[in-house]
């Protein structure tokens, strides 16, 4: 099944090349060549230093007949790098809403509906939306919140969810039938534009 191989992707390389992983890894990628013959191999990741120390361990050693012996050369490997600079807009907000109701009513009255207000505001002007969440449970209550009011704009996105379910909500964010994502960590946000945002 393995012998016709011309191919192998590594992503998110970081996540394993300093550790026992990432030895396991690149010792299962080696064990492929007697099998299928050399392959190209491609790593990627987004955070990865230093590259020159990455590409080494990426390609690895070649044996190679020398005469009458034979050695081990490295094996030729392109560094292909973004010199495009990132660039942020981050802002603090905090929404106002007068004194005398703040203590007439208990923080969970006032706060979310405030919130509700300024979050609805933020997707309104934009065509895609992504909020971030440190917890499922607040993905979810907010979620609720967003969707009470408005329909069926936003979905919820974490790891109790199925992967199709996941795939589903991804694939309806990019094509535009979702206002806004509620996501944990889970969401794998790479290649989308979007207006996003964090809370606590």
């Amino acid at each position: 099944m393995l012998t016709g191989i011309s191919s192998v992707i590594l992503d998110e390389i970081h996540a394993v090349f300093p550790n026992k992983r990432g030895t396991y890894l690149i010792t299962a990628v080696e064990r492929l060549v007697p099998l299928c013959g050399e392959f190209q191999r491609i790593a990627l990741s987004a955070t990865v230093k230093p590259l020159d120390k990455v590409a080494d361990f990426i390609g690895g050693y070649q044996l190679k007949e020398a005469g009458n012996t034979f050695e081990y050369k490295k094996r030729r490997v392109s560094i292909v790098r973004s010199h495009m600079q990132k660039k942020y807009h981050i802002q603090v907000n905090f929404p106002g809403k007068e004194e005398k109701k703040r203590r007439e009513q208990s923080p969970s009255e006032v706060w979310w509906p405030v919130l509700m207000e300024e979050w609805r505001k933020i997707v309104d002007q934009n065509h895609s939306t992504l909020f971030f969440a440190n917890s499922r449970r607040m993905v979810e209550k907010v979620t609720r919140l967003f969707n009470e009011s408005q329909g069926e704009r936003v979905y919820s996105h974490h790891g109790s969810l199925s992967k199709e379910i996941r795939s589903v909500v991804e694939k309806r964010f990019k094509d535009g039938e979702l206002s806004a994502i509620i996501a944990t960590s889970s969401w794998n946000w790479a290649s989308i534009s979007v207006q996003w945002m964090r809370w606590y």
